[in-house]
């Protein structure tokens, strides 16, 4: 005589593990532990339903007088999956063009404003301003005009 001490569970007046319910009705096992786990006051009968893309593929959707599954219209209109279900839930026809959503500026638009010309003078002028506000040394800063602006970090690294 074997002993089982798997749990039983009564279905249609059988006792069953929850592996054989598995097999029996064609759900994996670890869906159907996790159901049970999560519900487990929940007669087990009432755990036993299909989920994911096999009951979505069922589902037909009515355009144009005409019913079929999200997948068929995806290809007849050569759209993604997603973007068809989309429509179908934002009630959008599937004939309408398909429109990206783009910020709009707001105010008016200056494209027929003059550019504003570079003047290289002024520039300079005010880069040579800024180094003498930071208290930079004429030599200080035509060396950080003609070989970059790395001489003031040496001179500050030297002297820590």
């Amino acid at each position: 005589m074997t002993t089982s001490y798997a749990k039983t569970y009564n279905v249609d007046g059988v006792a069953m593990t929850a592996m054989e319910v598995a097999v029996k009705f064609n759900i994996s096992i670890d869906a159907l532990r996790s159901r049970i786990k999560r519900n487990p006051n929940t007669p087990i009968v009432e755990l036993l339903y299909k989920t994911g893309s096999r009951t979505r593929a069922s589902l037909k959707y009515k355009h144009n007088g005409k019913e079929k599954t999200v997948e068929q219209w995806a290809l007849i209109y050569n759209m993604p999956i997603y973007r068809v279900r989309q429509r179908f839930k934002d009630g959008i026809s599937l004939d309408e063009p398909i429109v990206e959503k783009r910020k709009v500026k707001q105010g008016e638009s200056n494209w027929n404003a003059a550019m504003p010309k570079y003047d290289k003078d002024q520039e300079l002028n005010q880069r040579i301003e800024s180094y003498r506000k930071i208290g930079l040394k004429d030599d200080e800063i035509y060396n950080r005009m003609t070989k970059g602006d790395f001489t003031l970090m040496r001179r500050k690294a030297n002297e820590w």
